[in-house]
């Protein structure tokens, strides 16, 4: 596999990832009271398990990110980047 060709993977990889981690930064730690009061369901997941399913979904993303750009240039190409 070529330098650049990895550097892309990074890079598409970097992205998503680092989306989610802002986005984490920003909404806070989850100890929200307001939330915890809530009745929930009985298959509702444990807090533990979310922020391992979102890394997983993020770096879904940044794979998918990456084959898409390494497809030829189109208008659906730049359509599904964006």
């Amino acid at each position: 596999m070529k330098f650049s060709t990895i550097l892309k993977f990074l890079a598409c990889l970097a992205l998503p990832i680092a989306i989610g981690g802002l986005s984490a930064l920003f909404s806070g730690t989850g100890d929200n009271p307001w939330f915890k009061a809530l009745d929930k369901p009985s298959f509702n997941p444990p807090a533990a398990v979310f922020s391992p399913v979102w890394t997983v979904l993020y770096i879904l993303m940044g794979i998918s990110l990456f084959l898409i750009v390494q497809c030829k240039p189109s208008h659906l190409r730049t359509k599904a980047i964006v």
